[in-house]
């Protein structure tokens, strides 16, 4: 499990960290709903085994998933750099969703 922090930013958005050994998923935490439902309704069918590797990601960090395992790789350096079990990075993003969405529930955001 990675233990994740969801929180608003400064500004008011919500954001979130994890310890820094996974710190380059913080990127993701920048990211709009659509592309995080994007991304989740995808690994959902990783999931129910209709599709067997799904990638997504953002400037710097993009991540390879397969029903097992999660590859995350340095785009500007073309190296895998940290693998992870594909439940580990499912459940960060179904928790991020629900804390994202509720944001948006609670200050009337889209």
């Amino acid at each position: 499990m990675i233990q994740t922090n969801f929180y608003l930013s400064e500004g008011g958005y919500p954001v979130f960290k994890t310890s820094e050994e996974y710190e380059m998923l913080w990127e993701l935490g920048s990211c709009k709903i659509t592309y995080i439902n994007e991304i989740v309704a995808n690994l959902e069918k990783i999931e129910k085994r209709e599709l067997l590797e799904y990638y997504f990601g953002r400037e710097r960090y993009g991540i390879t998933c397969n029903q097992l395992t999660c590859t995350i790789t340095d785009q500007y350096d073309n190296e895998d750099i940290k693998i992870t079990s594909f439940s580990d990075i499912y459940n960060l993003l179904l928790q991020w969703r629900s804390y994202y969405e509720e944001w948006q529930k609670t200050t009337n955001q889209h």
